[in-house]
This record gives structure tokens, C-alpha cells and sequence, in this order.
């Protein structure tokens, strides 16, 4: 039996055998309870969720180059900027590790920014407002984002403002 993340789907399965006198008499496949696929997401934010911020950034790199332009890319592209932010959160401020925190709030900052072409741009203003809280401007310009996001709203139904309004 095997266990993987991913499990096998569909409604047929290959066998093959090679060589000489290869003779298969029976065979039997049984499943161990009701199929589920997981979505390319669940590994990084299963990395996530128990703070491991840079193996889940490896992972939404992963997904931004192999899915380029979907839904999930979008997904990854914030969730990366916020391991970037975790990551940065997480060095000691000494001057060892200050290329790195500056690494970190750059790299957050493009990928907020190329949120911005997505559908989840109104994820890019709460990205881009905590990145201005850690680079140490004010509340004002913290919420700078996201009160222009609130304004590109396209009425109550926009899927972006739940968002919006659940992280004021």
C-alpha cells in the first residue's frame, strides 16, 4: 500500500510487465476509503502552518514556475510574500543578517506588487501594508493600501473586499 499526497485518480490503471514467461494470474485493487486530491497548495501551507517559512517558500516558488498565470500562482505569489515577511520577522536585526531582512522586504515587495496584475490584487494592498508596517512607517501609511484598495472595490459583492474588511 502506498501513501502519497497526491493519490492516483481517474477510472483506470496501467499494468505493465516485461521479459520472458511473465504470467499475471490475479490481481486485486481495492481503495482504502473515498479518494481526495489535494490541492498543489496544501504541502506549503501545511510548511506554513508549523512556521517552517522557508521550506513553504520553496514550495510557492515551486508553483509560481510550474503554474505560471493560474488561480494557484496567484495564491502562492501572496503566501510567498508572507513567508518572505515571516523570514524577515524571524532574523536578528544585527548586521550580519541585514542584507538578508533587506532581501526579504525586497523580494516581498515585488511579489505584492505583481499581485496587482491578478485577480487577487485586493490581496496585494494587505500585503503591501504590512510590509510598510515593518519598514517602519505609520499606521496612515500602513492602511495607504488598503483604503485605495477599498476604493477599487467593484461593490459589496467583489470577492476582494471580504478579504479587505476581515484584515482591518
Amino acid at each position: 500500500a502506498t501513501r502519497d499526497f497526491f493519490p492516483l485518480t481517474g477510472e483506470r490503471l496501467g499494468l505493465y510487465a516485461s521479459g520472458q514467461g511473465v504470467h499475471i494470474q490475479r490481481v486485486a485493487i481495492a481503495t482504502e476509503g473515498v479518494p481526495r486530491q489535494l490541492t498543489c497548495l496544501a504541502i506549503p501551507d501545511h510548511y506554513a502552518g508549523r512556521g517552517l517559512w522557508r521550506d513553504a517558500l520553496a514550495e510557492y516558488q515551486r508553483i509560481l514556475d510550474g503554474h505560471p498565470g493560474s488561480p494557484e500562482a496567484a495564491e502562492a505569489l501572496f503566501k510567498a510574500g508572507q513567508c518572505l515577511l515571516r523570514i524577515f520577522d524571524a532574523e536578528p536585526a544585527g548586521d550580519p543578517s541585514a542584507s538578508e531582512r533587506t532581501r526579504c522586504l525586497t523580494e516581498a515587495a515585488g511579489h505584492f506588487q505583481r499581485l496587482q496584475e491578478t485577480p487577487l490584487k485586493a490581496w496585494s494592498a494587505i500585503g503591501l501594508a504590512e510590509l510598510a508596517r515593518r519598514r517602519g512607517g505609520s499606521n496612515a501609511e500602513a492602511l495607504g493600501p488598503l483604503l485605495s484598495a477599498l476604493r477599487g472595490c467593484h461593490g459589496p459583492r467583489d470577492p476582494g473586499l471580504a478579504e479587505l474588511v476581515l484584515f482591518m
